[in-house]
């Protein structure tokens, strides 16, 4: 069995919670470790703040809630590191900016779906060969307790009925679905 120091692992959402709390671990172990964010400044300061720990710490800016920076995020990834041991789909948000309104991407997704569900799922299917490279990689999707009811399913869009809780909900029990599943399909050519 490989030492952990000798594995390479990828946290998104990395910046803050549970994501930097896990990065900050893996760090200590001397991993080599990829932590992502959507915040420049705040990536550029983790990844000196892990440094401490003697990882090999490399970080990646993207918003997820737009697939064309998922598809970047996973090229520029899987370029650089063909063997991964561990992905963590880590990265999440609750509502987008908290005004109290639905809030829709600019590729006509409802916020939260895109960045609970659709940005794991496309970024694990972006980045599985690697994966499946290390022998025994393992992909882990961050859900929560807050698992909305599954009558929301016919509304992934949250177009009929929205709240902040419900579109937060309802992602969330799509990404516990998405991890229980085990044959990610390969997206990587559709649109």
């Amino acid at each position: 069995m490989e030492k952990l120091e000798d594995r390479v692992f990828l946290v998104t959402g990395a910046t803050s919670g549970i994501g930097e709390f896990t990065a900050e671990l893996l760090a200590k172990e001397r991993c080599t470790l990829i932590v992502h964010g959507r915040d420049p400044a705040k990536v550029e300061s983790l990844v000196k703040s892990l440094q401490k720990f003697g990882a090999k710490v490399h970080g990646f800016v993207a918003d997820l809630s737009l697939t064309s920076e998922v598809r970047r995020l996973g090229e520029d990834v899987s370029k650089q590191f063909p063997v991964i041991h561990g992905l963590l789909n880590n990265a999440g948000t609750f509502a987008g900016d908290y005004t109290g309104k639905r809030k829709v991407t600019p590729e006509g997704n409802e916020y939260s779906l895109a960045v609970n569900v659709l940005a794991p799922f496309l970024l694990t299917s972006l980045l599985l060969e690697n994966v499946r490279a290390s022998g025994a990689g393992r992909v882990l999707i961050t859900s929560s307790i807050s698992a909305g009811s599954t009558d929301a399913l016919s509304d992934l869009q949250c177009e009929k009925h929205w709240s902040d809780h419900r579109a937060y909900e309802l992602s969330k029990l799509c990404a516990a679905c998405l991890q229980s599943r085990r044959d990610f399909r390969d997206v990587r050519s559709s649109e």
